[in-house]
């Protein structure tokens, strides 16, 4: 997702890596990726976090080394059986059994000695599965998450992020080992044996002159069109230049088709300024289709909208799509992992649907969400250049 005005620039967030990519956009400049370096406090901060993965490790190691410590000492005053044979007691067999480990007392120096056993397996265990993951190309990110399974981890400016999951929000039910990518890079859902998932792109002037027949071909079923932004520091809502072409373009090779708005609204006036033209413009290509409202950060936090709160942001999105379903179109909401996370209150936008952006090779991001953008950087003949890669985990244009 893409939008430019004279100062604006805006970032699709590479959640998952230990750097940001930022696209800088200007109507004078060409694109120009820029590498923001990992700070050291969110690197400090993912160790600290790996040491107290070594400490759970550690205490459950201990712990079954201190029970079967103890359960030895048992079976030697039990006088239990090596041939598997069972044995029957008597309560008062027990009761002296129990009398009789007792009376030892503790071996501090046994105790002692399985306690260290167990930090240093722990350890072990714990650096070997990080070199592992590191030598096999992981980031630092994908290495931590496996330890905090209540959590979500990931990385954006630089810092990380652990924050529990919300198991009172819907949860995804697409499972990584339904993921499987094609021989030309695309997204697959593969449920027993069949491929579910439909591909899809979204669009925007950026992508210049499309060839959609050649697109179409492809195998890409699906394109989300950008009809208008607004700029991040003069606010001024824009049309996209392309949008008409590339909808009668993707509609006419037989693609199903979306509108989306990239919002910096800041008010209700603002937003009904952008539903109202993004109707318009949608109406005028196709009807029954999503209209999507892209809310994203800027990477800088200069950006209008960044200056809201959680529940102001929240507030502003509900009318959107309240908006956008009164004209009789279903709406969509796009955002990332720091945005529905951090800045918007999730609870209150369960009843639409999500499509939501991530880079990473797992699917970390446990809440619901309808469509997935995996890439910003995918190949489609009949595009030059980049493009955003979608893919869509059920038929949307099937709904009602």
């Amino acid at each position: 997702m893409k939008s430019v005005d004279k100062d604006y620039y805006i970032a699709d967030l590479e959640d998952d890596e230990d750097d940001e990519v930022v696209t800088f956009e200007d109507d004078d400049e060409e694109e120009a990726p820029v590498r923001r370096k990992t700070k050291r406090s969110g690197l400090k901060l993912a160790l600290v976090g790996l040491g107290y993965a070594c400490v759970v490790v550690a205490v459950l190691y201990l712990a079954t080394t201190i029970y079967i410590y103890v359960s030895d000492k048992m079976s030697e005053s039990l006088g239990l059986s090596d041939n598997g044979e069972p044995v029957i007691y008597t309560k008062e067999d027990l009761d002296n059994a129990v009398a009789a480990v007792r009376s030892e007392g503790p071996d501090e120096s046994a105790l002692e000695a399985a306690k260290q056993e167990g930090i240093d397996e722990g350890r072990r265990q714990i650096t070997e599965e990080m070199m592992r993951r590191l030598l096999d190309g992981d980031t630092v990110v994908d290495t931590i998450r496996p330890y905090y399974p209540d959590r979500i981890v990931w990385g954006t400016n630089g810092n990380f992020h652990f924050e529990p999951i919300d198991t009172s929000l819907r949860m995804s039910a697409v499972t990584q080992d339904q993921i499987e990518f094609d021989e030309n890079g695309y997204m697959n859902y593969v449920v027993d044996g069949q491929n579910l998932g439909h591909k899809g792109i979204d669009v925007s002037e950026y992508q210049g002159n499309i060839d959609w027949n050649k697109v179409a071909e492809s195998g890409v079923e699906f394109a989300f069109v950008r009809c208008a932004y607004r700029g991040y520091g003069t606010g001024k809502l824009v049309e996209d230049k392309n949008f008409a072409k590339n909808m009668q373009g993707a509609l006419a090779a037989g693609l199903h088709v979306g509108s989306y708005v990239f919002t910096q609204a800041t008010t209700r006036e603002e937003v009904e300024e952008e539903v109202n033209l993004a109707v318009v413009m949608t109406v005028q290509q196709a009807t029954d289709v999503p209209i999507v409202i892209d809310v994203e950060r800027v990477s800088n936090g200069g950006g209008r909208m960044d200056q809201l709160s959680a529940q102001e942001r929240t507030d502003l999105v509900l009318y959107f799509c309240e908006l956008v379903s009164s004209y009789g179109f279903r709406p969509y909401i796009y955002y990332n992992t720091d945005m529905a996370v951090l800045r918007l209150e999730l609870d209150r936008l369960e009843a639409y649907p999500k499509w939501f952006a991530s880079y990473s090779d797992t699917l970390f991001y446990p809440y619901d969400y309808e469509i997935l953008q995996y890439s910003n950087k995918g190949k489609v003949p009949g595009i030059s250049g980049d493009v955003d890669m979608n893919v869509s985990f059920d038929a949307f244009w099937d709904r009602g």
